[in-house]
């Protein structure tokens, strides 16, 4: 259910619950209407407070996550050229090779695939990782430095926290809309199964709290 109709939904909610609740003493020594007020309000109390999750703005996330992404691009691309040349001169297995790809298709790749290659990547050039006294050693005289190795370490990092918050984030709204959608079916049902039948009561005894109950069911059909 989109945002709207769900507002919309419990805007009635809350009206039903404001009537009720300032009409108290006319239906409150009715047990089935108590019973079911009482399960109807605790509902919506939980619909309000899962409201500022569904409403919540991911822009700004997913956008960072855009950021971060390009970034860890960024930080491959030279690597990945530089093992090109290194894995050509030195007739790498294959599974190094299938490492080298263009920076077309390191923007395709998918979330996962990219944290997954990135992952595999830094591995190999650590294996081969230059160090201060040993200037001579493997991928350094292809132009890999300590500092581009770090600085791809630490895009990768930011890339695979950020991925992970992405996903939580996407999971527990995910969670939420289908606990709001559970929560507004069972109250649409006691509305229409229960509620609206056994207010009837009202009809004759209290015909002005009668109207004005019907009114708000038939201005915002939940």
């Amino acid at each position: 259910m989109k945002n709207e109709k769900r507002s919309a939904c419990i805007l009635q909610f809350q009206e039903i619950n404001k009537l009720m609740e300032d009409q108290l003493e006319k239906w409150n020594s009715i047990a089935e209407i108590r019973k079911t007020y009482d399960e109807f309000v605790k509902n919506l109390k939980k619909l309000k407070d899962l409201q500022p999750d569904l409403e919540k703005n991911l822009d700004p996330v997913q956008d960072e996550l855009r950021e971060i992404r390009e970034h860890l691009i960024g930080k491959i691309f030279p690597i990945t050229n530089i093992l090109a040349v290194y894995v050509s001169d030195k007739k790498l297995k294959k599974g190094t090779r299938n490492m080298i790809i263009s920076m077309e298709e390191l923007n395709k790749l998918k979330k996962a695939k990219l944290l997954d290659l990135a992952g595999r990547m830094l591995k190999t050039t650590e294996k081969y990782l230059p160090y201060p006294d040993q200037a001579d050693s493997e991928l350094s005289r292809y132009g890999l430095t300590p500092i581009m190795v770090d600085e791809f370490s630490t895009a990768l990092t930011k890339y695979a926290y950020a991925l992970q918050l992405n996903k939580d984030l996407l999971r527990n709204r995910s969670k939420s809309r289908k606990t709001s959608n559970r929560l507004l079916k069972a109250n649409r049902k006691m509305l229409e199964k229960r509620l609206d039948r056994l207010m009837t009561v009202f009809s004759v005894t209290h015909p002005s709290f009668y109207q004005n109950y019907t009114s708000i069911r038939r201005s915002k059909k939940a």
